[in-house]
């Protein structure tokens, strides 16, 4: 089992094995999609790296820090740029 990281969102071998959730993840997804909730230093944004990390055939996830973007314009040719990448 990985040892616990405090600090750093872990990445690769150091993300506790959580395949059951990251299988139900891709299922919605294929279906719908999902709102991640949860108190901090819970694991979303290291399950969403995991996901971005090993995305699944038909997927084409991005990695978004949105806190910059100051319009929806913006918005949107950030996420085309990175489909694009």
């Amino acid at each position: 089992m990985a040892e616990l990281v405090v600090g750093s969102l872990p990445r690769g071998d150091d993300y506790f094995d959580q395949k059951a959730l990251i299988e139900e993840v891709w299922g919605r997804l294929r279906k719908d999609s999902v709102l991640l909730v949860a108190p901090r230093r819970f694991g979303k944004t290291g399950l969403m790296f995991r996901l971005l990390d090993a995305p699944r055939a038909g997927f084409r996830p991005v990695y978004l820090d949105v806190e910059s973007i100051d319009n929806p314009a913006n918005f949107i040719i950030e996420v085309l740029a990175r489909l694009l990448h």
